[in-house]
């Protein structure tokens, strides 16, 4: 029988090359472990994807996180959750360091990732859609979704190697929207067909911007990542999407079928208990393009930031998503009472420490976790308390 109390939760880093290294990794300081400075530390995971679940402590002893759900699903999740997300946990939680550009990527919906899951298993290892949070811990820098058409107009205006590339008429995009789609539908293609022209289109625009004595933050970008990676359709891409700037607890959400790329930051991330991602371009991975049109919503207009709301004492952020609901709690010298509570949650301390007390096994229990500590609350835990030492901030996911 599963205990009614807290469990901390150990947790893979994933080491990406786009992570920070050294003394600028981010989640070695989170979880006060020494850097191997030699190693990039991209992305910390809690939940219990089958790529990296998360390792659950019940009596000193480690257990996949998602072997207990299935073995207890009723007391870890409740009963709603279990039979909603068929007795699985539906988000995935993440901090996030990225001192590189990551891919420009998409993601499907619920019943594309079924469709692609089905077909290419390799390349989409699960069938389930990808809704995201980001939430900027210091700051973040972004591509997010396709500029306004007017935008779009002036771009092309402003780059007439990417407008004679794809053959645009300027005048007809600005006045039908749908011709949006038909115009990037052809530099796809015609980037597929025509690598040659693609490299030679892209060295011409790095040759004219190299040479301009003021450059856009936008510029600066393509010539960077020109260097890395050289003919990729990325680098065009680059033009035609949003350049985001958030600050400190500033967050952004991505819906399917919206271009995204994270470029700098440390973020808290979190999803639908998905990895399933259509890669567009700036990356030496597999790109899918055919079906990335396929996914591609074509949406134009500038990202939406939100703060949040405040809630308490704490900062709430609710989006469309039905899997995940993110509170951040900080400072405060009131002890935190938590009732009703149902559903699993992942609590996660960002600085300081917290005691949360609890009745376990008829009596007064309580267990104190320190910065970078991850703690999962299974749903037969209904009612706690959560008391702080001096400053302290820390996030609670759960499902709405």
């Amino acid at each position: 029988m599963l205990k009614s109390q807290p469990y901390k939760l150990k947790n893979t880093i994933q080491n990406y090359k786009w992570g920070t290294m050294g003394k600028n990794a981010f989640i070695p300081k989170l979880l006060n472990i020494k850097a191997d400075k030699d190693k990039p530390y991209a992305e910390l995971w809690m939940g219990a994807h089958p790529k990296a679940p998360s390792q659950i402590l019940i009596d000193g002893k480690e257990h996949d996180l998602n072997e207990i759900i299935r073995q207890y699903p009723g007391e870890m999740l409740g009963s709603k959750v279990s039979k909603r997300f068929s007795g699985t946990l539906p988000f995935l939680f993440k901090v996030l360091s990225a001192n590189e550009a990551l891919s420009i990527q998409v993601h499907p919906s619920k019943r594309q990732a079924k469709a692609l899951h089905k077909k290419d298993p390799i390349n989409y290892s699960d069938p389930n859609q990808k809704l995201e949070i980001a939430i900027a811990l210091d700051s973040l820098t972004a591509l997010i979704g396709f500029k306004p058409l007017k935008q779009i107009t002036k771009m092309l205006k402003d780059y007439p190697e990417i407008r004679d590339f794809i053959g645009a008429n300027v005048r007809s995009i600005s006045v039908k929207r749908n011709n949006f789609k038909e115009m990037f539908t052809r530099l796809v293609k015609k980037s597929l067909s025509d690598p040659g022209e693609l490299n030679m289109v892209i060295q011409n625009l790095s040759n004219r911007i190299s040479k301009k004595k003021t450059k856009t933050e936008v510029e600066k970008y393509f010539i960077a990542l020109h260097k890395k990676y050289d003919n990729d359709i990325g680098l065009l891409i680059l033009f035609f999407l949003n350049l985001a700037h958030l600050k400190r607890g500033e967050a952004i959400f991505t819906k399917p079928g919206i271009p995204h790329a994270y470029l700098k930051g440390n973020i808290l991330e979190c999803m639908s208990n998905s990895d399933n991602v259509i890669r567009a371009g700036l990356t030496p991975k597999y790109k899918d393009m055919k079906n990335l049109l396929k996914v591609l919503t074509f949406e134009l207009g500038s990202p939406k930031v939100s703060k949040g709301f405040r809630k308490g004492n704490s900062v709430v952020y609710k989006t469309d998503a039905k899997e995940f609901v993110i509170q951040i709690f900080n400072s405060s010298n009131k002890a935190l009472n938590f009732e009703n509570q149902t559903g699993p949650r992942i609590l996660l301390i960002l600085n300081g420490a917290v005691k949360i007390s609890f009745n376990g096994e008829g009596e007064l229990k309580s267990e104190k976790f320190i910065k970078g500590n991850s703690v999962f609350l299974p749903s037969i835990l209904s009612k706690f308390k959560i008391t702080t030492e001096k400053s302290w901030s820390f996030v609670l996911v759960s499902v709405p």
